[in-house]
């Protein structure tokens, strides 16, 4: 599963990229044995049903049908292993707006037996007095906003307000979809479980990308700073590694934010462990735009790998899943120096394979 969620914020708007993720990476069997990972099955709906899910690029390949049907399958099974009761409401009826009830049309066509758990998980966590409008009856932001205005029941008025800033990322009306998520209280933001956090970086690195493309760089710099301050590396990684511009393009700005990026995380005190594994994210465009820089972010992915309490949860094809090309791009020796340096065992012998591996391929082709 942490495999899944390592390949994810690279390839975020890629979709193709992602298909190749869901059909060959993601464990369903051993899923419906082992606990649920939230954020990751958040994450796998919004790639698997990207237009439900607010998807405001071009339109991106379609998942087939069998494996959108074995994500709801895990979904289900994820109702089945979590009844919604009186301790679990907040949290479970947050799962259920965020990334079930917008699949209810997708379940009824695919696991039409089973859509009737989903039915019965969205009237429990519905309040039980008072008429609602049918979902299928709102289409716009200001048609969700609406109904969120007059809502009493948190975890429904959160749904909505949701849905509106969804719809306001597929309308491109940025700052409608950033005012509506930055208006959510602290309390409906924890209730989302980590996907307010997920979607705050992911839309504004869709959006930077958007105003870049346009030529619209005042637009795109508003975009950066209005995200929190923790959220802003990750955004402007995750802007970096999606970009795909021209060659003839002027690589001042782009070099800026990555420098930014790289400031700001090195300043971040989020987990050693996250730390570790957005160096990782940014060290192919730090290559890129500032090769200069690579040593010292390899340097210091693997100083925030060492000092990681919890770095023994790292699978070790993590660490050398997609970074081989980058690594045989650097110097030589400072990349023996930094794989020497890691001090878990099991981590280094696997990178000095993979790095093998790739050098033979290369020698090969």
């Amino acid at each position: 599963m942490r495999k899944c969620l390592f390949h994810i914020w690279t390839v975020r708007g890629i979709f193709a990229d992602y298909q190749h993720a869901f059909s060959t990476s993601l464990p369903f069997s051993s899923a419906k044995q082992q606990a649920f990972p939230v954020q990751l099955l958040n994450t796998l709906a919004y790639a698997a049903f990207p237009m439900a899910r607010g998807w405001a690029g071009s339109i991106p390949p379609m998942f087939p049908d069998n494996l959108q049907r074995e994500l709801l399958q895990v979904e289900i099974n994820f109702l089945n292993a979590n009844p919604i009761n009186e301790l679990s409401r907040g949290s479970m009826c947050s799962c259920v707006s965020n990334f079930i009830a917008p699949l209810m049309s997708d379940f009824e066509r695919l696991l039409p037996t089973e859509s009737t758990t989903v039915q019965q998980a969205i009237t429990k966590c519905e309040p039980p007095l008072g008429q609602q409008p049918s979902e299928q009856s709102l289409n716009t932001a200001d048609d969700f906003l609406q109904a969120a205005s007059s809502e009493n029941h948190e975890g429904v008025r959160t749904r909505y307000e949701f849905r509106a800033a969804t719809s306001a990322m597929g309308a491109k009306d940025y700052d409608l979809a950033f005012r509506i998520l930055d208006g959510m209280t602290k309390e409906q933001r924890e209730s989302m479980d980590g996907s307010w956090e997920s979607f705050r970086w992911q839309w504004t690195a869709q959006a930077a990308i958007d105003y870049y493309q346009r030529g619209r760089l005042d637009e795109m710099n508003l975009v950066f700073n209005a995200v929190p301050a923790d959220l802003q590396p990750i955004a402007k990684i995750s802007f970096l590694a999606r970009l795909d511009e021209p060659k003839d393009a002027e690589p001042t700005p782009l070099v800026q934010i990555l420098n930014d990026a790289l400031i700001e995380l090195r300043r971040s005190t989020m987990p050693d462990l996250d730390k570790y594994n957005w160096y990782l994210a940014v060290l192919p465009s730090t290559i890129k735009y500032q090769p200069a820089e690579a040593s010292g972010v390899l340097k210091a992915a693997v100083a925030s790998l060492n000092k990681a309490k919890d770095r023994k949860k790292v699978e070790t094809v993590d660490f050398a899943d997609g970074i081989a090309e980058p690594l045989l791009a650097m110097d030589e020796y400072v990349v023996k120096d930094s794989i020497a340096s890691i001090t878990l065992a099991e981590i280094r012998a696997n990178l000095r394979l993979v790095l093998l591996g790739a050098t033979l391929r290369h020698l090969k082709s």
